[in-house]
């Protein structure tokens, strides 16, 4: 898994991206914000949360119960 870590997180970075573009309410801010966890576990994922949290804030600006789910995330 270590040696896999950077493959991991593009693909969940990849997937998680395009969820949520086509994706809105409570339920599947949830599920975003439980990704954004699982990735930080990964070497170099915190990082890559970071950035993936500022985008999606600036973004998704307008979708208050996004922004509420994802302060949960740090």
């Amino acid at each position: 898994e270590p040696h896999y870590a950077e493959r991991i997180l593009e693909f969940y970075r990849s997937k998680i991206v395009i969820y949520a573009e086509r994706n809105m309410g409570r339920s599947h801010y949830k599920t975003i914000a439980s990704v954004l966890k699982e990735m930080q576990s990964y070497q170099g994922g915190k990082e890559l949360v970071e950035t993936l949290l500022v985008d999606f804030k600036q973004k998704y600006a307008k979708r208050p119960a996004m922004m509420d789910e994802l302060r949960n995330v740090r």
